[in-house]
């Protein structure tokens, strides 16, 4: 699977090079340094796909796609004070490439944007937009304090906000700009939370197991796989977390199940589900003990 084929993200990726955030042009340049075509873009992705998939139009939805990208840019560069995070996307964090206090007001800028943007919709919108916002503080506040606790509830309800409700809040937003149905609404809302939550147990467990590559922290959050593994051997901590992720994705590929059309964004949206599968069984197959 190469999303940077597809026609969603080319377009996105052209618009968002497109929109200068500020008349300074070394500001525009010192954002850029992170908010830029690098990473992998799932979540602007699903916003323009769940848009897609009910109006076959996913350019009305541009704008929040944009919105979407900068929050998490900036929840990106937070998270990275709190966990002294050295290496993202690749490359060195925003504060250890310039400094905290760059990094910090670079982070406010990046959220006064994405309010420019999702403003261009309804009031309803910009309402949950707002909410999103205070999960994602809520989830970053959790995410510190399961530092000391042992509490698997804990994680999975700090994910939850953290993660989650951003991939949640893509899916139910861009069915929303595609004025999908109640029904079609309410179904790709639960497959944005259950994919978000299968999405942050691989990228954690990748991190556990000391296979990911693009970054790196001083300091490392609780995880499900470490949580398991206090109580049980490393083995059935494995298998019980990617038990858990495998179970979130079929609950998210069921959730499709509601768009009876086989149109090309509801194809993708399944490739994105297989993708993570894939990586999913590549870990039982390699560190199987």
């Amino acid at each position: 699977m190469n999303i940077k084929e597809w026609e969603e993200y080319k377009d996105f990726i052209k618009y968002l090079k497109k929109k200068k955030i500020s008349e300074f042009i070394k500001l525009n340049e010192i954002i850029s340094y992170i908010f830029n075509d690098n990473g992998k873009k799932i979540r602007p992705l699903i916003l323009l796909l769940s848009c897609e998939i009910v109006c076959n139009n996913y350019k009305k939805a541009l704008d929040a796609s944009i919105a979407i990208e900068a929050i998490h840019t900036a929840s990106l560069i937070y998270d990275d004070i709190f966990d002294n995070g050295i290496i993202r996307r690749n490359k060195l964090s925003m504060h250890k490439k310039y400094n905290i206090n760059t990094a910090i007001l670079c982070s406010n800028i990046l959220i006064s944007y994405s309010i420019v943007n999702i403003s261009k919709y309804s009031s309803y919108i910009i309402n949950k937009f707002g909410k999103l916002g205070i999960d994602l503080c809520v989830g970053e506040i959790i995410d510190i304090k399961n530092n000391k606790t042992n509490s698997i509830k804990v994680y999975l309800d700090c994910i939850k906000k953290k993660t989650a409700s951003l991939f949640e809040f893509c899916a139910y937003i861009g069915c929303n700009i595609g004025n999908g149905n109640n029904t079609e609404i309410k179904s790709i809302k639960k497959f944005g939370m259950y994919y978000g939550m299968a999405y942050q147990l691989i990228d954690d467990l990748l991190e556990d197991l000391n296979s990911v590559e693009d970054k790196k922290s001083i300091y490392k959050s609780n995880s499900l796989y470490f949580l398991y593994s206090n109580i049980m051997n490393k083995k059935n901590a494995l298998e019980k977390c990617t038990f858990i992720i495998d179970k979130y994705l079929t609950h998210a590929e069921n959730e499709l199940f509601i768009f009876k059309n086989e149109n090309k964004a509801k194809i993708k949206l399944k490739q994105l589900i297989y993708y993570l599968k894939n990586i999913n069984k590549k870990i039982i197959k390699k560190y199987k003990m």
